[in-house]
């Protein structure tokens, strides 16, 4: 049997800790000693769904003859990471662009639910659901990809009756995005009718 000791164990659970991960980031991990019972080449196995950051549960399994054996433990694991927050207040609406927002190191085991984002590309064609406080995360829950049509926004809405095509600008009443049903309005008739989303700045009716 190979040599006890913390030292490979741990660093062996550190990179399967890191792997596991969808963002590179630093960690700082709080985990019981490991029994000299462990074998240096038990294997890990984790016992965690979803992103190891927070409390998380993993095992070390190995063999003594024909039996196998297990020790169950936990660790506390804190992942540190560069996430986008807003470098002034943004109102909900604003189309980000790099001037908004700055990188800034953040303990991201507490963004679990709404999610962070790391870099630039991830944030490229977002805008602000809600207002954003300076110094806020971005993330799902204050994220969202802009309206194809928005309210007030003058469009095309075509209708087509067999080989007869007929187009005509209306005002949206409703903000839409592709596949959504919203009421127009036509400013020369003043009628408001319902008409799908098909692209941006394009509606059509049956």
């Amino acid at each position: 049997m190979p040599a006890h000791g913390e030292r490979p164990l741990k660093k062996r659970m550190r990179q399967a800790l890191e792997e596991a991960l969808l963002n590179p980031m630093r960690l700082e991990i709080e985990a019981p000693p490991i029994p000299p019972r462990v074998p240096n080449d038990a294997r890990f196995v984790l016992q965690h769904s979803g992103p190891p950051l927070g409390m998380v549960r993993f095992a070390w399994e190995w063999r003594e003859g024909e039996e196998l054996k297990r020790f169950s433990s936990h660790a506390v694991v804190r992942g540190y990471a560069k996430v986008a927050v807003a470098r002034r207040p943004l109102s909900q609406g604003t189309v980000f662009s790099q001037d908004d927002l700055q990188f800034v190191e953040k303990e991201v085991s507490r963004f679990g639910i709404s999610g962070f984002y790391a870099s630039w590309n991830e944030v490229r064609g977002l805008m602000a659901s809600q207002y954003i406080r300076p110094g806020e995360a971005l993330g799902a829950g204050n994220t969202t990809k802009p309206y194809d049509v928005a309210r007030g926004q003058l469009s095309e809405v075509l209708s087509e009756r067999g080989s007869i095509r007929i187009s005509a600008r209306v005002e949206a009443l409703q903000n839409g995005r592709k596949g959504d049903w919203i009421q127009v309005r036509n400013p020369e008739t003043q009628k408001v009718f319902r008409a799908q989303v098909t692209a941006a700045g394009q509606l059509r009716v049956n």
